[in-house]
């Protein structure tokens, strides 16, 4: 973190369910139950979500689960979101004490915003302070919910701007989300996405 520089402040927060998710994960049950449940709290996410390509996102991902918890990597076609690609990243979620997550893919507008491509990296190799037990914190409670979760934030570099991030959980076997598909859309122009590189490790 570069003191004075900048400061990382979540102001809205939304998850798709009622949960404890810095603590517990939902408890397995039918996909009847699920189902319904889903798709009522999948609208009130949807309505609090002012970011269209994020509601999008949104909506696409629960098509895609065809009655299970979450859709699985494969489920997600690349040319079906061609506009969303862009503002796309995928990290893997790799088991361990703790968890950590890997860089697997890094879209385009994203790479723009950092200032740099951590594509194959572990987050813990390239992120430090605050900025990192943020994001992490958010990671830990999408993956053990098992739910999506949307986060409007603000950043400080020193000049303040938006950015909204989207976090949707995938797995191949709708028991553990083994990705945690991230959309991130912002307001900053070129001048302040590349200053964020200044949170990350060489």
């Amino acid at each position: 973190m570069v003191p004075g520089r900048w400061r990382f402040a979540v102001y809205d927060r939304a998850m798709v369910g009622a949960v404890d998710s810095g603590t517990q994960r939902l408890a397995p049950s039918g996909p009847g139950r699920y189902s319904a449940n889903m798709n009522d709290d999948i609208d009130s996410l949807s309505a609090r979500i002012e970011i269209p390509m994020l509601v999008h996102a949104l909506e696409y991902w629960h098509s895609k689960r065809n009655g299970r918890r979450m859709p699985s990597r494969r489920d997600i076609q690349p040319t079906e979101i061609p506009r969303i690609l862009p503002h796309i990243v995928l990290n893997d979620v790799v088991p361990g004490t703790p968890v950590r997550y890997r860089y697997r893919l890094v879209g385009t507008r994203v790479t723009d915003y950092y200032g740099m491509d951590p594509t194959g990296r572990f987050f813990d190799d390239v992120a430090t302070g605050t900025f990192y037990d943020a994001v992490v914190d958010a990671f830990e409670a999408c993956r053990l919910s098992l739910r999506p979760r949307f986060d409007r934030l603000e950043g400080i570099w020193p000049t303040v701007h938006t950015y909204w991030r989207l976090m949707l959980p995938l797995s191949d076997d709708d028991v553990d989300a083994n990705i945690i598909m991230v959309i991130l859309v912002n307001n900053a122009d070129r001048r302040l996405r590349n200053s964020m590189r200044k949170l990350f490790r060489e």
